[in-house]
């Protein structure tokens, strides 16, 4: 009974290293009216399999998000703050539905062009929704601050 679990403990580490990139192989013996049981292990050299990384369209999005919220924002902000000086709340509300998303340059499409076309959408579509909330933010206060600027200059007149 020993044996036999000695034995089968021997067979599964074998056939674990076997499932690796290593060569196993067992051999038992008898020496003496003795069961030897001998494994040989080698290593396989040269390079190792390569491994295929999958790039997602949720991996894409969020990659595009952190880019997207590195844009500038300065001229959506001068440009709210003289429309809501000029036209007041129409103004505002004007620039800030006018204010479209950015594009992703094509420096950021060219360092992406390898990591499939999942992740390409993905990138976009988080870069241009990422942008657009903040070009809007900048706007609308930009706006609001017009308009006050413009009903305290109206008061003090």
């Amino acid at each position: 009974m020993r044996h036999l679990r000695t034995c089968t403990a021997f067979l599964l580490t074998v056939s674990i290293m076997a499932a690796t990139s290593a060569h196993a192989s067992a051999r038992f013996d008898h020496h003496n009216g003795v069961q030897v049981a001998t494994a040989e292990f080698r290593v396989a050299q040269g390079p190792s399999p390569s491994t295929t990384v999958v790039y997602t369209y949720h991996d894409g999005k969020v990659q595009g998000e952190g880019a997207g919220n590195n844009i500038a924002t300065g001229g959506n902000l001068a440009g709210g703050l003289g429309c809501g000086f000029l036209l007041g709340l129409i103004g505002t509300g004007i620039v800030y539905f006018a204010t479209g998303p950015s594009d992703p340059s094509a420096s950021d499409m060219a360092m992406i062009q390898n990591r499939g076309m999942d992740f390409q959408r993905g990138y976009i579509d988080g870069y241009k929704e990422t942008s657009r909330k903040k070009k809007r933010g900048a706007a609308l206060g930009g706006g609001l601050l017009g308009t006050l600027f413009f009903v305290v200059l109206v008061l003090n007149a």
